[in-house]
């Protein structure tokens, strides 16, 4: 199987052929080469953890309830700093496989990070609708918090907010997600070309064996 590098993507011939005799000759194997890519990209979930505020970056996200909440996410399951990495399937274009192929992915889980992180990117949706969505809002009801449902009319809040957090952050986004993850993907898709030949080559010895 031929194997090389395109800017921080590998480039495999048969790979998914490769992956498919796995599961019929030693499935285990498939389980041990899934294992190692987790581990291989587990410096770039470091990186992007490390990156992430551990501070609001906005005023709005200091309250303790609300789903773009700061400091409650931090206390879910799915915490404020997590990233986990992911298998990828191969990608395909009308049902044909493309060369490139995503052996895994980091995934960042919390919508406060998300829309710290990449908010203004395109611009698209900025301030296109009058009313807001519904969502979470916590009101004072004889002095005590009550968590319930509100929307309000839009008038510029996405603009000042995004130039609040390029300012904060000194550029456009992606403002500390990508940036992060970039400066590891150079020696994450070398180590993961090593992973993939060494699997390659032991299938092909194990092959001869039978």
């Amino acid at each position: 199987m031929a194997i090389k590098s395109v800017a921080g993507n590998l480039v495999l011939s048969d790979y998914r052929e490769m992956i498919a005799v796995m599961r019929k000759v030693q499935p285990e194997l498939v389980r041990q080469l899934r294992k190692r890519y987790r581990q291989i990209g587990q410096p770039v979930v470091t990186a992007i953890k490390s990156a992430i505020p551990s501070n609001p970056p906005l005023s709005g996200m200091v309250t303790k309830v609300g789903r773009l909440s700061w400091s409650r996410t931090m206390n879910q399951t799915r915490p404020l700093k997590s990233a986990v990495i992911r298998e990828k399937r191969a990608l395909s274009v009308k049902g044909k496989s493309l060369p490139i192929v995503g052996l895994v992915q980091a995934r960042v889980n919390a919508a406060p990070t998300a829309l710290a992180d990449m908010s203004g990117r395109s611009g698209r949706y900025v301030n296109s609708r009058a009313v807001t969505r519904e969502y979470d809002y916590t009101y004072t009801i004889d002095g005590q918090k009550v968590l319930g449902k509100r929307k309000h009319r839009i008038n510029g809040q996405g603009r000042k907010m995004i130039s609040g957090l390029n300012g904060r952050f000194g550029g456009k986004a992606s403002r500390f997600i990508y940036p992060a993850a970039e400066s590891k993907i150079p020696a994450v898709a070398a180590e993961m070309k090593v992973a993939v030949q060494k699997a390659s080559d032991d299938l092909n010895a194990m092959l001869k064996g039978l």
